[in-house]
Formats: structure tokens, C-alpha cells, sequence
């Protein structure tokens, strides 16, 4: 997996999920919300999402654009 990666909230490969007054708000550099059948055996059907907010997306609590570097965090010790 490539670094920056990731989305707030996420449904892979499942069905009939009921996604229901979520807020997903900022730093994820991917997707504030994803549904997905991520591959051409399985599916991604009859899910609802139901008052669900996305918001500032990529961005800091500030409102400036969050700035990833080029490495991923880790443990150093």
C-alpha cells in the first residue's frame, strides 16, 4: 500500500449495510465515504446511508490542507 493511504469511513464487499447519522471530517486523504465491491466477484448492494455528513476532506481542523509528507508514521525506536 502507497503512502498517503486511507478514508474515514468505509464499506468493502458487503451488502444491504445501513450507514446512518455519521459525520466524517478531515485529514483523510482519501474519501470522506466509501462504498465499494472492490472486486468482480463479490458486491456492494442495497446499502443506505442515511443523514450522513462529509466534510473538509484532505483538510486540517483549521481549514488549511493537510500536508501528508512523503513517508509514512511509524514507531521509531
Amino acid at each position: 500500500m502507497t503512502w498517503p493511504n486511507g478514508n474515514n469511513l468505509v464499506i468493502y464487499n458487503a451488502s444491504n449495510n445501513l450507514v446512518e447519522n455519521t459525520i466524517s471530517y478531515g485529514r483523510s486523504v482519501g474519501r470522506g465515504l466509501l462504498i465499494q465491491a472492490n472486486d468482480d466477484t463479490v458486491q456492494a448492494v442495497g446499502n443506505r446511508v442515511l443523514g450522513a455528513m462529509v466534510a473538509a476532506t484532505g483538510m486540517n481542523w483549521d481549514g488549511t490542507e493537510h500536508e501528508f509528507g512523503t513517508t509514512r508514521p511509524g514507531l521509531h525506536l
